[in-house]
């Protein structure tokens, strides 16, 4: 019994030392993986407000941003190498491409 108790503490020792250095399980730059390389197709936008006044220009420049941000916050997490996506017909949206066109582009 006593012996099952002192495996137990030293196994908890152990485990705690472990905790107290968290670099000892760091992943070294030679052991990490690569950023995943993806693109990130813009959007499409269609007014269906019915707004007396035309805000299109004002909407589409926004949902430009919008994929822009969205590529830098990508890119800066270190997960992901976001690639231009490029089409012989910009914009390269999905309105305006078809999918296998969307796969040929990337």
């Amino acid at each position: 019994m006593r012996r099952a108790g002192t495996k137990a503490a030293i196994a908890t020792i152990g485990f705690a030392a472990a905790l107290s250095l968290p670099h000892a399980f760091a992943v070294g730059p030679a052991q990490a993986a690569a950023p995943l390389t993806i693109a990130v197709a813009d959007f499409d936008y269609i007014d269906t407000s019915g707004e007396v006044r035309d805000q299109r220009a004002a909407h589409q420049a926004r949902m430009a941003r919008f994929a822009e941000l969205l590529r830098e916050s990508l890119t800066a997490q270190g997960e992901f190498q976001v690639q231009p996506l490029e089409c012989a017909d910009p914009p390269c949206t999905p309105i305006n491409m078809q999918p296998q066109k969307f796969i040929d582009a990337s």
